[in-house]
């Protein structure tokens, strides 16, 4: 029988832990407990009360990297906190869009081998991880100094999930 985990317990050790106060090996030990279903609805409990500056602060994608599942959780919860993006200040707001596509473009290129992903194989990846794809491509152009392949990459991406638009609409207002 599988252990149950206590979600309550959990979030405050992941408070604990984002905060700075508690032990990142306990919170990973959890989640690489979980499934991605669970880790996914821990994520949305979690930020239930809408905490979004709280994964703001903490959740950064250098701090997650310990294994898909770690990254798969960090990506959740970023993105369980997309829908309380309208009530932030820009910067702050801006911040959450950059790490929430960080993580997924790590998450992408972790899960999918970028070497022999292309283009013609993007088709058949969920509209999210399609959107990781072209976010990461628009990303290397914008790095080559390519504003039209940036552009190019933007349109795609939103595109593939039309649920990010608010997110591919900051972005070129920030070009």
């Amino acid at each position: 029988m599988k252990e149950q985990i206590n979600v309550f317990e959990l979030n405050a050790e992941i408070y604990g832990v984002l905060s700075g106060g508690g032990e990142p090996e306990i919170l990973f030990a959890a989640v690489n407990k979980m499934n991605f279903e669970e880790i996914t609805a821990q994520a949305r409990v979690m930020l239930g009360n809408g905490d979004a500056e709280t994964v703001i602060n903490y959740v950064e994608p250098s701090r997650f990297t310990g294994s898909v599942k770690e990254l798969f959780w960090a990506l959740a919860v970023s993105e369980a906190a997309l829908p309380f993006a309208e009530t932030l200040p820009t910067p702050v707001k801006s911040a959450l869009y950059h790490n929430y596509i960080t993580l997924l473009s790590i998450y992408v290129s972790n899960v999918y081998n970028p070497e022999l992903l292309n283009s013609g194989d993007v088709r058949v990846l969920s509209a999210a991880h399609r959107f990781g794809y072209y976010m990461s491509e628009a990303e290397k152009r914008l790095a080559d100094s390519d504003r039209a392949g940036y552009v190019g990459n933007l349109k795609k991406a939103l595109s593939a999930d039309k649920s990010k638009a608010d997110i591919v609409s900051m972005l070129v207002d920030e070009l």
